[in-house]
């Protein structure tokens, strides 16, 4: 009771101040998994839980199929991310954040990603927006058939 920074509850819980981004649609992901697992929660219905975490923002449906891609799982795993054992991955905050994601365009190319179904396969598409030349695709589907 002798708190100054009491909040509007029955308990005295300090408000947060970033409630509202629950409420709000975003992507959710599990911070340990076996392979990329982002989920578009586009009407803010879904809360995370333990260690999971959630990205809003602009355009999530985009990068959600973006994230979710064999692609950026590659570049991840490759160059930014932490792998634990075989198959699995680490995703922290901090490393999505620097992953160089092409922000979204309203062209033929970023569309076609924005609205594939969940699984469906965006390789060619990401050799399109990240400009990538015969050599590093090639580079890229010879690391491919490795993991196959």
């Amino acid at each position: 009771m002798n708190r100054k920074d009491q909040g509007d509850t029955p308990y005295h819980l300090r408000n947060c101040r970033y409630i509202e981004e629950f409420y709000k649609p975003k992507i959710l992901y599990k911070e340990l998994c076996q392979e990329s697992s982002f989920f578009y929660d586009g009407k803010g219905e879904y809360f995370p839980k333990n260690t999971a975490y959630l990205i809003t923002g602009d355009h999530l449906d985009y990068l959600c199929n973006l994230l979710n891609s064999n692609f950026i799982e590659f570049i991840y795993k490759k160059f930014y991310g932490v792998t634990i054992g075989k198959n699995g991955i680490r995703f922290l905050s901090m490393s999505i954040k620097n992953l160089p994601i092409p922000l979204y365009k309203n062209t033929e190319t970023h569309n076609k990603i924005k609205n594939l179904k969940p699984g469906e396969e965006i390789d060619e598409l990401c050799y399109k927006i990240y400009e990538l030349t015969p050599e590093e695709i090639r580079y890229y589907e010879k690391e491919k058939e490795k993991k196959n």
